[in-house]
């Protein structure tokens, strides 16, 4: 179809104003609808994070395998001890055989074993526990990197509305002279809103 003038050949290429603005209208509504969800999915993930028992108690998994590896340290040197006799009973009765059948050269060499045995259990419990050591130590710093703590420590902090204590992720849920509390990552700020700025 050929259009009789220029100003109607326009009109049949370029949409209609009401088109336009539906076209921008069902976009807003859409833009908006995505900030939305992304808000309350945020919000709901950081709810959770605060929640969470690390958040809580961020260093009683710590403690508590700092228990595990006293209560290991504990045991080793019992059996330690326990061994220890057992090796020395051993040691008197071959020895009292010794004396009533022989030969001091087999007594000596009764001894030396038995040094060398009693060597070889101190040395196997002190490497047994510096690993148990080295591994606490692992476990803290991965414990330590997932505690929602490391994330304030690196900067960020976390609002809260005062008294009320509800987390603070929009513009929209405070007014101006409102006072909220904000966490850090050592101690707490009580402020006053001032002033609000719209993104």
């Amino acid at each position: 179809q050929r259009a009789p003038t220029p100003s109607a050949a326009a009109e049949l290429v370029i949409p209609g104003k009401k088109d336009l603005l539906e076209l921008l209208e069902n976009a807003k509504k859409r833009t908006l609808q995505l900030i939305n969800n992304y808000l309350e999915i945020s919000d709901s993930n950081l709810e959770r994070i605060r929640n969470s028992f690390p958040f809580k108690q961020p260093y009683r998994p710590i403690e508590d395998l700092k228990q595990g590896i006293d209560e290991l340290e504990r045991r080793m040197i019992s059996y330690l001890v326990q061994k220890g006799k057992l090796e020395r009973n051993r040691f008197l009765n071959l020895s009292l055989n010794f004396e009533r059948t022989s030969p001091g050269k087999k007594l000596e060499l009764m001894k030396e074993e038995l040094k060398r045995n009693i060597e070889k259990l101190v040395t196997l419990g002190q490497a047994k526990r510096e690993k148990e050591r080295e591994n606490l130590f692992l476990w803290k710093n991965r414990l330590e990197d997932l505690s929602p703590l490391s994330v304030l420590k690196r900067g960020y902090s976390i609002c809260f509305s005062h008294p009320g204590g509800e987390t603070i992720t929009e513009y929209k849920q405070v007014k101006q002279k409102e006072k909220i509390r904000v966490t850090l990552h050592k101690g707490e700020i009580y402020s006053e809103i001032y002033q609000i700025k719209r993104d």
